[in-house]
């Protein structure tokens, strides 16, 4: 009984995890998600999780853990206040996985670019080379496209106000982190 119920949660989380990642592709939506409370907290345990090892990796003084803390709980914040003013709260469960699934995936992804700007820093005295600036707003710009889908999928809206708003999300993510924790040095 217990093997066959751990066999149906790992192949519903396979299932989910291929759906996340064909959001992070736009080829899915978060209509397509289960509305599960359990996936949710998967997906809000791997953000904060892939976050924690960024800022680990980025902060010299900073405490990581706080840091990644403060990032997943602001996001959930922004996301329930941008549903609750919509009216669209019915939606909380599938497109905060989204969201969270998304910005672990993204992340994750990220991590090899952050490793290698920190190699980069170390070699070169003035920052970053153009290279690695360009894999930062390239990726910069997918997670932007990956908002825009879930937030044009989940308010029923047009793709510039998505785009629009999808910006300004993680204009606001980063403004709320600047005014609480400073700078990034």
């Amino acid at each position: 009984m217990i093997t066959s119920r751990l066999r149906v949660n790992f192949a519903a989380m396979r299932t989910a995890l291929r759906t996340l990642i064909r959001i992070c592709l736009l080829a899915a939506k978060p209509q397509d998600l289960p509305a599960s409370r359990e996936l949710l907290v998967g997906c809000i345990a791997a953000a904060f999780t892939v976050q924690f090892v960024g800022y680990n990796m980025l902060t010299e003084d900073g405490n990581p853990f706080l840091l990644a803390a403060t990032n997943t709980a602001m996001m959930g914040v922004i996301w329930v206040m941008l549903l609750q003013f919509s009216r669209h709260m019915d939606r909380w469960h599938q497109s905060a996985c989204a969201i969270y699934g998304s910005m672990a995936i993204i992340n994750l992804v990220s991590l090899p670019v952050i490793a290698w700007s920190i190699d980069l820093t170390g070699m070169e005295a003035g920052g970053l080379r153009d290279s690695a600036r360009l894999i930062v707003i390239g990726l910069w710009a997918w997670e932007i496209a990956v908002s825009a889908r879930i937030i044009r999928e989940t308010l029923e809206i047009r793709m510039p106000l998505a785009v629009a708003m999808g910006i300004a999300l993680s204009f606001a993510l980063q403004i709320v982190m600047v005014f609480l924790f400073g700078p990034a040095r």
